[in-house]
């Protein structure tokens, strides 16, 4: 676990569960959702080099040579990409990196959190590298809706698309 602590605002990052945001933590209050045994459904993570799902897990190069991507969390569909269950190599300054693997051979993704007073910055670059596969980046915070004070919090969104 890697932890970055400002005056108000602590942050863990756990680097061997998808370089998720395990924890953050503002005026002792809890704004990360905690390890709940499914994979896909806590810390706030990355999502790259697709964000959200892929119909199938299949997409085309440049070239027109489709490619089948994992489907393992949301079958038939690729989900999210492979950085919520990848271990990310810790880069120091607050960046982590992540090279993907096939068929996003050579490709990478860099994340850098940045606790700026009582604010967090979190930001993403990717570097194709020679890749030329479709790509997309998202975050995917899963914000408490209990944090200790105040009323539960719920929000309900349904798309009406999928790529």
């Amino acid at each position: 676990m890697l932890n970055i602590d400002g005056d108000q605002i602590s942050i863990a990052i756990d680097l061997d569960q998808g370089g998720r945001l395990a924890s953050l933590q503002w005026r002792d209050m809890q704004f990360a959702v905690p390890f709940n045994g499914d994979v896909l459904r806590w810390g706030w993570y990355c999502m790259a080099p697709w964000a959200g799902r892929i119909k199938d897990g299949l997409v085309k190069d440049s070239k027109g040579i489709t490619h089948q991507l994992p489907t393992t969390f949301m079958p038939p569909h690729a989900i999210h990409g492979f950085g919520f269950f990848s271990s990310w190599q810790d880069l120091g300054g607050g960046k982590q990196l992540l090279e993907f693997p096939a068929p996003y051979n050579g490709a990478l993704v860099i994340q850098h959190f940045e606790i700026l007073d009582d604010a967090l910055r979190w930001s993403l670059e990717y570097e194709a590298n020679g890749c030329d596969l479709p790509f997309s980046l998202g975050f995917h915070p899963w914000i408490a809706r209990d944090i200790g004070k105040g009323d539960s919090a719920e929000l309900d969104f349904k798309a009406n698309k999928m790529m």
